[in-house]
């Protein structure tokens, strides 16, 4: 869902690569900005 994939963006800068498996065995490999384009992460927030 997107508040998990947000949640996730939190802790995982835009080139982080996730990898997800299906019960069935099938694979999927992207990074960040491909399962959440257009994201607010940490480096958006004033020092």
């Amino acid at each position: 869902c997107g508040g998990c994939r947000q949640r996730l963006r939190e802790f995982a800068g835009p080139d982080a690569v996730i990898h997800a498996t299906t019960v069935d065995g099938a694979e999927l490999t992207v990074t960040m900005a491909d399962l959440l384009p257009a994201s607010f992460g940490p480096e958006f927030l004033a020092n």
